[in-house]
C-alpha cells in the first residue's frame, strides 16, 4: 500500500488529472520538464527534473534482483523541500520498462492512501480500495476503482465515489458528492452540499445520506438517467409526494417519511414498479425544492 503525501512548500496544489514521462504537474503551473534516466552499472539510481518552478529534483529509492527493478520510494524535491512523496510503492518493473515510462501510470493502482495539501488537489485514487484525505483547499477527488474512503476538509470538495462501494464524507464547506455506482455512503458535512445521482437506480446501487438537512442541501438528479422526472432546472411541484408510493401519475420522486427511502417513479400509478434510489433519515421534511434536475 503506497501513501502519497504532498507539502505545502510547492505553493499550490498538485495535479494528477494526467500521467506522462514527467510525471505528475501542479495546479497553477503544470511545468514542462524534461526527465532523464540516470544509470549506474546497468540500473536506475535516479531521475533529474529540469526546467520546472516547483520540482528541481526528483529521487527514486530502489533495489534490483536480477532483471527485476523494485522501486520503492519517489521524492519531488524542490531547493531541498519535499514537495511530493510516494512511499512503499513495492512496484516491481525492469530496467527496460522504465525507460518506456509504462510503469508511471500505475503509480496509483494499489490499496493506497493519500494526503492532499492546503491548496487546491486534483486527486485519482486509481484502482484499488483508497482513502484520501483532501484537507484544506477547494480540491477535486476521484475514486476511481474499488472501494474507497474520500475526506474532503473546509474547502468546497468535489468528490466522486467511481465505481466501487465507497464512502465520501465532504466535512465543512459547500460540497459536491456523487457515489457512482454501487451502494455508497454520503456525508455532506456541514455548509450547503449537493447529493448527486447520475447512474440507473437499481438494488445494488442505493445510496445512504447520513445527514441531508432540507434547509441547505440539495440531490440533484440526472434526467438522462431518471428520464422521466422532467427538463432541467428545480423539480415541478406536481412530481413529487410522500408517502409509501405514488398518488396520481404526475408523481416522480416519492420520500417515505416512515422508513427514509427515497424513491423514483418513472409513470406515477401506471405499472412502472418505483425504484429506491437512496436512503434518507426518516421524518424530514423534504419538498420539491430540495430537488434540482441536470
Amino acid at each position: 500500500m503506497a501513501i502519497f503525501k504532498a507539502f505545502n512548500a510547492a505553493g499550490v496544489g498538485f495535479d494528477m488529472s494526467s500521467t506522462n514521462s514527467s510525471g505528475w504537474a501542479f495546479i497553477g503551473a503544470h511545468p514542462s520538464v524534461t526527465t532523464d534516466l540516470v544509470y549506474d552499472n546497468g540500473t536506475v539510481a535516479e531521475f533529474e527534473v529540469d526546467g520546472s518552478p516547483l520540482v528541481d529534483y526528483f529521487t527514486a529509492r530502489y533495489w534490483s534482483d536480477g532483471y527485476t527493478v523494485i522501486i520503492d520510494d519517489l521524492y519531488y524535491e524542490n531547493n531541498g523541500a519535499d514537495i511530493l512523496t510516494i512511499q512503499d510503492l513495492d512496484l516491481y518493473t525492469t530496467v527496460d520498462a522504465l525507460q518506456g515510462y509504462a510503469w508511471y501510470v500505475n503509480l496509483n493502482a494499489g490499496h493506497d492512501t493519500f494526503y492532499g495539501n492546503d491548496y487546491d488537489d486534483l486527486i485519482r485514487a486509481g484502482a484499488g480500495n483508497d482513502v484520501v484525505y483532501a484537507y484544506d483547499g477547494d480540491d477535486i477527488v476521484y475514486g476511481d476503482a474499488g472501494a474507497d474512503d474520500l475526506y474532503g476538509s473546509w474547502g468546497d470538495d468535489d468528490l466522486y465515489g467511481g465505481t466501487g462501494r465507497d464512502i465520501l464524507n465532504g466535512g465543512a464547506g459547500s460540497d459536491y458528492l456523487n457515489g457512482g455506482a454501487d451502494n455508497d455512503e454520503l456525508t455532506g458535512g456541514s455548509g450547503k452540499d449537493y447529493f448527486v445521482f447520475d447512474t440507473r437506480p437499481s438494488r445494488t446501487n442505493v445510496d445512504r445520506i447520513v445527514d441531508f438537512r432540507p434547509v441547505d442541501d440539495t440531490i440533484m438528479l440526472d434526467n438522462q438517467v431518471f428520464t422521466r422526472v422532467g427538463r432541467d432546472g428545480w423539480l415541478s411541484g406536481g412530481a413529487f409526494t410522500t408517502g409509501s408510493g405514488a398518488r396520481d401519475s404526475s408523481d416522480r420522486i416519492i420520500y417515505n417519511k416512515q422508513t427514509g427511502a427515497l424513491l423514483y417513479d418513472p409513470d406515477g400509478i401506471g405499472g412502472a414498479a418505483a425504484i429506491k434510489f437512496a436512503q434518507l433519515n426518516k421524518g424530514l421534511t423534504l419538498t420539491k425544492a430540495d430537488f434540482f434536475l441536470l
